[in-house]
């Protein structure tokens, strides 16, 4: 089968049949110091050295209860794997609050599982200056395997078909031929992830890069170290990375788009190398963006009800254009949360000392608005 691999290396942290992997960790302590080589001669006075300042000392929240969620027996018979990222806030008291379900891939029963167990997980509380404080903007991703990573005959011979039509540029016959298949919820963690990315070359084909960004984000994931392993090639991994990018820089995503561009640093190919390079002028056209006066503006279409998210570039936001029913607004930053009910027009402006943000809408299907970022 054309580019698929049979091994694929599991998430090192293991919990039961369950694999966890943090995704971002929180701001550490922010500390200033003065280093003096011995025998060195200073060039300025003593009289002038003054003693360093700690402006704030920030502790991570460390787990000490986490027991993995129970592998749903619906999907371990069917031999069905998937995935789960999660968003959670960890309170002063070390309990975990408000964990929501960022993106997933596989059967739902994965989802109700993860939410079940994480629920039940207990930290020491996070600290700033000695004192208890809340963790707000964890991620983890939760991997439900039962070590399946080889492909199916039936499903080789769905792909080299499917992939046939994608080098044909065929887009009404491959979006026939992935509306029939059954791949997204009821295979292994290999097969999911090629599915996805087909699914993203037909959004390609026809030009719809918000689904084409949606399945991109489930074939791809951006590496966060350079071990990095993937169940796609590297080629193909660097390559989603670039539409990613892209697709991020043109919805305004540029916290995203920025993330995407660091994440290439941890791949030594020529491929990558270019890629970044190719990359570079307009990474510095989104910091110089960002910057400036102009505004940044989200659009969000709800397809269905749930939540919405976006990380925040700046700290000032307000939210137009409202249409249909929207619950709550949930601003979680890196040690600091509040939630807000919705008015068009309100202007939301975040402390700096809060880090950096992530903000997440519930909606009803069919809402749609816009978040227009401000630089105050």
């Amino acid at each position: 089968m054309k580019h698929i691999s049979s091994n694929v290396t599991r998430i090192t942290l293991r919990i039961n049949s369950l694999s966890i992997k943090k995704l971002s960790p929180v701001a550490l302590a922010l500390v200033f110091s003065v280093h003096v080589h011995a025998g060195s001669e200073l060039s300025i006075p003593s009289s002038d050295i003054k003693t360093a300042r700690l402006v704030e000392s920030i502790v991570d929240a460390t787990p000490i209860e986490r027991k993995g969620p129970i592998y749903p027996s619906s999907a371990a018979k069917r031999g069905r794997e998937g995935w789960v990222q999660m968003s959670f806030i960890i309170d002063t008291d070390g309990s975990v609050l408000e964990p929501t379900v960022i993106d997933s891939a596989g059967d739902v029963a994965f989802e109700r599982a993860a939410l079940r167990a994480i629920k039940k997980w207990k930290y020491t509380p996070a600290e700033k200056d000695g004192e208890a404080i809340q963790q707000c903007d964890t991620k983890l991703q939760f991997d439900f395997s039962i070590n399946n990573n080889g492909v199916s005959k039936k499903f080789r011979t769905f792909y080299n078909s499917a992939a046939k039509l994608v080098e044909n540029k065929e887009a009404d016959k491959l979006g026939l031929e992935l509306a029939n298949a059954e791949w997204a919820g009821e295979s292994n963690l290999t097969e999911i992830t090629w599915f996805h990315y087909l699914q993203s070359e037909y959004y390609f084909l026809i030009g719809d890069k918000k689904n084409e960004l949606k399945h991109l984000y489930k074939a791809t994931q951006k590496p966060k170290h350079d071990k990095y392993n993937s169940r796609l090639p590297e080629a193909t991994t660097i390559r989603n990375l670039h539409r990613m990018f892209i697709i991020e820089a043109d919805q305004q995503r540029f916290n995203d788009a920025l993330y995407t561009f660091n994440s290439l640093k941890h791949f030594k190919s020529e491929q990558a190398i270019k890629t970044k390079e190719a990359l570079a002028p307009f990474a510095e056209k989104i910091e110089q963006h960002i910057a400036s006066d102009n505004l940044i503006i989200r659009d969000a279409n709800l397809t269905k009800a749930g939540t919405w998210s976006h990380r925040l570039s700046r700290n000032s936001f307000v939210i137009q254009d409202i249409n249909g029913d929207l619950d709550k607004l949930d601003v979680r930053c890196d040690n600091k949360r509040n939630v807000f009910t919705i008015e068009e027009n309100n202007q939301w402006l975040i402390p700096k000392s809060w880090g950096k943000c992530q903000v997440l809408i519930d909606g009803n299907k069919g809402a749609s608005f816009k978040l227009v970022e401000l630089n105050s």
